[in-house]
């Protein structure tokens, strides 16, 4: 065989081999839910709002972007579009991928009172576990505010009367009345409603003071009860002359 022909069968022999290297994947982030607690019974006064917290872990995010997270509140853990009850949102700008991990809902996300609600975070595109919490009102033990106000009338007038009445958590009914040594001489009540304290209530007597009514010391007085039964009562000085 000849030195060509040698050559020949060792170059065909040869195999080359060439390795193929990737670039490290970057690590995903990950969102860990803080607050509320899952399964949390959270029980508020009024006035108050659920802050929810979050953490956010990614150890190799790039060095630039606008990664975005998002709040969602749902009554049905699915999250669907009909369950949806509250969503925000902001963003943030790399390297303080974290700028963002807590959120108080006010005003129009709640508190969202009586029943199960579900929150998750979405996180440039993570979504974290979804969390759920029920909310409670606190016992209502605190007496609606009342003030009456003092004045005077003239027999055969009709007799004008001012008082205030407001409760922290709404609606109050009230009773007016009008009396002297202890007995009731005018009085009427009314249903729940919406009082504000900056709003003083107004009342009169439907007819003019009787002339043959005693002249003298009367007192004002108004009675408010809220929807938890609550009583509160004021009494001011009422000339009658």
């Amino acid at each position: 065989m000849s030195p060509l022909r040698r050559l020949g069968i060792t170059v065909a022999a040869v195999t080359a081999v060439f390795l193929v290297t990737s670039a490290p994947a970057l690590a995903t982030p990950s969102v860990t839910l803080l607050a509320p607690s899952n399964g949390q019974t959270i029980t508020l006064q009024p006035g108050q709002f659920i802050t929810y917290q979050w953490q956010i872990s990614w150890p190799d995010p790039p060095a630039q972007g606008n990664p975005t997270t998002v709040w969602e509140l749902a009554t049905d853990p699915s999250f669907s579009p009909a369950s949806m009850y509250g969503t925000d949102g902001n963003s943030c700008t790399l390297p303080n991928y974290a700028c963002w991990t807590s959120y108080t809902a006010q005003k129009a996300y709640g508190p969202p009172w009586g029943r199960t609600f579900y929150w998750r975070i979405i996180f440039n595109g993570v979504t974290s576990a979804v969390g759920s919490f029920r909310v409670l009102l606190a016992p209502d033990l605190v007496k609606p505010h009342v003030r009456a106000y003092g004045g005077s009338a003239r027999r055969g007038t009709v007799a004008h009367f001012k008082a205030r009445a407001a409760d922290d958590r709404g609606p109050v009914r009230y009773r007016a009345t009008l009396e002297w040594r202890g007995l009731t001489v005018f009085g009427s009540s009314f249903p729940f409603a919406n009082t504000v304290w900056s709003a003083p209530l107004s009342f009169y007597t439907k007819r003019p003071l009787p002339r043959r009514m005693p002249a003298g010391r009367y007192q004002f007085c108004i009675t408010a009860w809220d929807q938890a039964g609550n009583r509160a009562r004021s009494c001011a000085l009422y000339r009658i002359r």
